[in-house]
Parts: structure tokens; sequence; C-alpha cells
């Protein structure tokens, strides 16, 4: 999704865009419908690949991961791709084949090119772990190296990740994922209370995929005391289950009938969900901001997220205060944080004001991809 809004933003700029991707997963939510293997999507043209699908159970987090070699065989897909007479790559994810492929394409052809790390190379398994590092060793770095290639990173947490699994020697830059706001504003709250009849209030959102890295038990050992503070109130996950620990808790702390949880849902549903919350909370673990934080920021819904203000060097000192971010992930510190936004109608328009002003400097499309371009010249 963010590669896609990036590609539609630099042809916005007078770019020329060619976007090359996977198919998409049957399993997921459906983003879009046209089934044909190049098509053009807002004035962008797509290449998208055959591709296999598979999952290692908990290696992946129960994630089907595509196998893109196949679809490199597609001699319309290859002639698009040398026809186009690329200037520069940008490569989207460091955990795919795909991009094993661009990063060797772009040193052949001694093309500018840049790798964007969206999330750490890290696992809970030791052992995983250890497969990851030699990953980066073995594969990553030897490419990287050979196509001068200049390593993105979206917050400092994934960047002193990429720097110890990738090597010190790499070219590095912070850079954070921007939003495109248009995607997540306006939503109909009603249309997602209907279809997931959900009751309760306050609705407390919280967006994403459930994995290791963002297991919400710091979320669901606040419940206890939200509860007391507000008996009716319901915790609404959207996103896949990956890792079913936070789910356990909830039901030792007995409060599993306050927590309600969608499963994976379309694109399209996400601003109507964001337009029923009272409150977003799932950037818990103190690892920075995900995406669907900062859609959620810049749909003016206010957010609760455990972040160190030096994950991200654009950000101003003087927006952090009163912005809804926590420095430590107990349940009490979550649940005034929550409670505050809640209760004081006042500190709620400031939190959501100064959210959309961390978004507007920090996760704008404009200052995002002017940055982009930037280490590309």
């Amino acid at each position: 999704m963010f590669a896609f809004q990036q590609a539609r933003h630099l042809r916005s700029r007078g770019h020329e865009v060619l976007v090359v991707s996977n198919v998409a997963d049957p399993a997921a939510p459906p983003w879009e419908e046209d089934p044909d293997l190049i098509l053009e999507r807002e004035g962008v043209p797509v290449v998208r690949l055959r591709n296999k699908r598979v999952s290692l159970g908990a290696v992946t987090w129960n994630y089907r991961l595509p196998l893109s070699s196949v679809g490199l065989f597609n001699r319309r897909a290859r002639r698009m791709i040398r026809e186009f007479r690329t200037d520069s790559v940008i490569i989207h994810s460091t955990l795919f084949d795909l991009s094993v492929f661009a990063l060797a394409w772009a040193a052949i052809r001694r093309k500018p090119n840049l790798i964007v790390c969206h999330t750490a190379l890290w696992h809970d398994s030791v052992l995983v772990r250890l497969l990851m590092l030699m990953f980066g060793c073995l594969v990553l770095r030897p490419l990287c190296k050979l196509g001068k290639t200049r390593v993105v990173c979206v917050d400092k947490f994934t960047h002193d990740n990429a720097r110890r699994v990738m090597g010190r020697s790499l070219d590095y830059s912070v850079i954070p994922v921007s939003v495109d706001v248009t995607t997540v504003s306006h939503g109909n709250r009603e249309r997602v209370m209907s279809k997931y009849q959900i009751t309760g209030s306050p609705i407390l959102l919280s967006l994403g995929h459930v994995i290791p890295l963002r297991n919400r038990v710091n979320l669901i050992n606040a419940l206890p005391e939200l509860v007391s503070r507000f008996p009716e109130i319901k915790v609404v996950v959207v996103g896949m289950i990956k890792d079913e620990t936070a789910i356990s808790l909830a039901d030792q702390l007995g409060v599993r009938s306050h927590l309600l949880v969608t499963g994976a849902v379309p694109h399209a549903e996400i601003a109507d969900f964001l337009s029923l919350a009272d409150v977003e909370a799932h950037d818990l673990n103190g690892l920075g901001l995900g995406i669907t934080s900062v859609e959620a920021m810049a749909a003016g819904t206010p957010i609760v997220a455990w972040v160190d203000p030096a994950n991200y060097p654009a950000l101003d000192r003087s927006n952090v205060d009163q912005s809804g971010f926590v420095d430590a992930g107990d349940p009490l510190t979550i649940a005034n944080a929550i409670s505050a936004i809640l209760e004081d109608e006042s500190h709620r328009e400031t939190v959501i004001k100064r959210q959309k002003r961390i978004v507007e400097v920090v996760f704008s499309e404009d200052s995002v991809n002017s940055q982009y371009l930037k280490l590309l010249q």
C-alpha cells in the first residue's frame, strides 16, 4: 500500500514510475479487483508477478510469504521492465525474494537504488533470529555493497536492527513512512458498527495485525483498570491474530467480554473504524509508530502509543508534550493516558491537534518523498 501511494505521489510531481509487485495473496482481504497481471492504476503502470505463497507456521508468524521467481519468467513483464529504462530503483522490504532479485538487478545494471527496511529482521525464536542474521550478513550486505545501495529505515528501532544484521559499513538513513490522508478520512462509522455488531462505549480501537512485536499484551494488562473506570468499554482489535498471547491474557484477567476481534478487513474499511473509535492504541511495546498509528493520527483519531521521540529525527520536541505518547508500557501509565483523552475534551482536542501536526511535519508525502529523491540524486 505504501509503495503504491509513494509511486502515485512521485508521478504527481512529474516523475515516470513503474511499480513491480506480487499478485496479492488470495487469502488476504482484497485491495483491488482487477485480475490482470499488467495494468494501470490511477495513471501508474503496475506489473504484478505470479507467485507461490508459502507459510512456515510459527517461523513466518503464519504469514504466507510470496515466492516471486515463477513470475519473473513472464515475458511481457520482463519486456515492460526492460523498456521502462529506469534511472533509479526503490526496493520496499528486506524480507522477500523479489527484494533480492531487485538488488541484484540494480547492481548488475549499475542503477542508483535504495532498499527500505519497513520492519526489523527480528523473531521471537532464537534459531530464526540466527537465520535472519545469516541472511542479512551473507545475502543482503554483499548485494547492497555491490550495488552501492542506500538503506532507508523507517525509524530508529529498524535502523539499529539493520546495522546489527546487515553491518555498519552500509549507507543508512532514517526516513519514516508517509500517509495519504485521503484514504483514512471521512469514514462511515455506522457501516462497521452494523457489519461487525459493535456495541459498547467508549470504543478503543487497536488497529493492525497482532504479532509478537505488537502483541497487545500491555494494552490487555491495562484493560482491567480501564474497565473499572469505563464499565461499558469495548476494545476492537482489527487485524489478523498471529500471536494469541493477549487473547489468552484477556481470559485470565476476566476481561475477554470487553474484547472484539474482527480479523483482517479490507483497507477501505479502515477509515470507517477510525471514525468509530474514541481512541486508538496498539503501538505499546516501545518500538515506535507503525503505519496504522500514523493513519489514525492523520484521520484525527487520537492515539496512545509508547514512543521514544528520538526514533524520528525530524520530530520537534515541542509537539511531543500532550501528544498522547507515553514513555512506559505499564498498565497504569497506559490507562491514565487513555482516560485523559476520554474524560477531558480540551485535552483530547490538544492531542488531536498535535498529532496532526506531527503527521504534517514528519509523515507527509511531500516531506517523506523529498527525502527519498534527495538520496537518489
